[in-house]
């Protein structure tokens, strides 16, 4: 039977070393995603001038925008790295143009997101 988390005695937050056992447990790593499963921009995603329709630096997902993969696959450039074709939803939900982003750029699970946010913000006292 697995433990039920409990709030510290200082109300602090979820046990860490429960909450992340849990996590591990359930971490997606982007490697693992296929066309059409979910992501969610881990930054600022801008524009590079490669969607000739939208203007250079505009910018096409905040950090925790969910989208969809549409392709995956590599640059002649960089064929060690591999590059997502993603579509961004704005705010009516409607999917954007296909973006290519690199791996450091998305998150596979928003919970993977709101671990990285946490950590650079450090511990809360």
């Amino acid at each position: 039977m697995m433990p039920i988390p409990c709030r510290d005695h200082d109300n602090s937050g979820i046990n860490d070393s429960y909450d992340k056992r849990q996590r591990k447990q359930q971490t997606v790593t982007l490697e693992q995603l296929n066309p059409g499963d979910m992501v969610y921009a881990a930054s600022h995603i801008y524009n590079d001038g490669g969607i000739p329709e939208i203007a250079d630096d505009a910018l096409l997902a905040e950090p925790g925008t969910r989208g969809v993969i549409v392709e995956t696959g590599h640059l002649e450039e960089a064929p060690q790295r591999v590059i997502f074709l993603v579509r961004f939803e704005d705010s009516d939900l409607n999917l954007g143009p296909p973006t290519g982003c690199w791996a450091e750029e998305l998150s596979a699970t928003k919970l993977e997101l709101e671990e990285r946010d946490r950590d650079r913000a450090g511990p809360v006292c």
